[in-house]
Parts: structure tokens; sequence; C-alpha cells
């Protein structure tokens, strides 16, 4: 074995090294929302080789009004979970359960603002048959929902989860001392800064496109 592959064998142990020391949970937050990514790619990739190259014409549609105020909404819900990771340091309880409601708040509103663009397409015409950039733009929204939803279960899960700890000193003493705990929020954040991110991408997208 000569030094450059030495030192190759090297780099890969020291990132199986770091590898180990993700926390399982958040590894698969990680694969679940790269899988989405490629999910989301591919569809908003497959739509625009469709309008290019589509012989039926989705030109009669117009985007829905509501996507765009879900748009406004996401952005400044991206500002919701500043902080986040600051409270827990310094055990307030209170911002992190008011950030994290704040969380599940906005994403409930986010997916009502998601279900009225459905209704908009549905009362210009257009249902997941009528053409290719309907069928699309219903798939790559009803993707989007769920994750939304995914991600407002298990944040209601952890809202109940955590709604004894005020009152439990033993509860919150564990609570604060727990990695886990902090870990937990972490997954929080960052998924929902992807919930965020990602729904930009794709309305500008698709804007661009129709």
């Amino acid at each position: 074995m000569d030094k450059k592959e030495l030192k190759e064998g090297r780099h890969v142990l020291k990132g199986l090294k770091k590898l180990e020391k993700i926390h399982p949970h958040k590894l698969i937050t990680f694969l679940f929302l790269f899988g989405i990514s490629l999910i989301y790619s591919y569809l908003l990739i497959s739509v625009t080789i469709e309008s290019i190259i589509g012989n039926d014409s989705g030109t009669n549609l117009q985007f829905p009004k509501f996507y765009i105020v879900a748009s406004f909404l996401i952005i400044g819900a991206l500002f919701v979970p500043v902080g986040l990771l600051q409270a827990f340091k310094t055990e307030n309880l209170f911002q992190i359960r008011k950030k994290v409601f704040g969380l599940f708040l906005a994403g409930a509103i986010f997916l009502v603002f998601q279900g009225i663009g459905w209704l908009e397409l549905i009362f210009q015409g257009f249902n997941l048959k009528s053409n290719y950039i309907s069928t699309y733009l219903y798939l790559i929204t009803g993707f989007h929902m769920v994750t939304v939803l995914i991600g407002n279960g298990a944040i209601a899960i952890y809202l109940y989860l955590t709604r004894n700890v005020y009152h439990d000193g033993v509860a919150r003493l564990i609570f604060f001392t727990s990695p886990y705990e902090k870990t937990k929020l972490e997954i929080i954040h960052n998924y929902w800064v992807f919930v965020c991110i990602s729904w930009i991408f794709i309305v500008t997208w698709l804007i661009f496109l129709l």
C-alpha cells in the first residue's frame, strides 16, 4: 500500500468515525429529507421537460394565489425557531415550548393555505388528470404537504411529552441534562428549515415555469 492509498484510507476512517458520532435519529431524518429532496428534484425536472416537449398546454392554468400567501408565511416562519437551541442552553422551557408551538401553528396554517391552493386549481377546472402541469403541481405540493404533516405530527408528540416538565423538578432536571433532548430540538429546527427552504425553491421554480 503506497502513501496515497494510506492517506485515503485514513480519510475514510475519519469520515466513518464522524458518522458514528451522529445520533441515529438525526441520521434517519437527514436520509429522509435527502430522499424527499430527490423526489422534488425528479418531479420539478420532469415537469420542466414536459413543459418544453409536451403537446398538451397548461398555459391557461394560473398559479394559485394562496401558494404565494403561503410562501410569505413560510418566509416569516423561518425566524420562529431562531434562538431555540439557545433557549435550551439557558434552560428556558417556556421559550422552548413557545417556539415549538409556534412552528406547529405555522405548519397548520401553511397546510390550510396549501389546501385552499388546491381549491383554487379545482375552481379553475384543473384536476389531477387535466394536463401534465396540473398533475405535477398536485404531486409536488402533495408531497410537500405530507412532509409538513409528518413534521407537525412529530412536533405535537414532542409538545405532549414535555407537557409535565414544568411541574416536575426531577423531569426538568433530566430534560436539561439529557443530550438527547437537545438532539430532538436540533432535528425539529433542521426539519423546519428544510420545509421552508424547499417550499420557497419549489414555488420559485414553478412560477418561472408557468
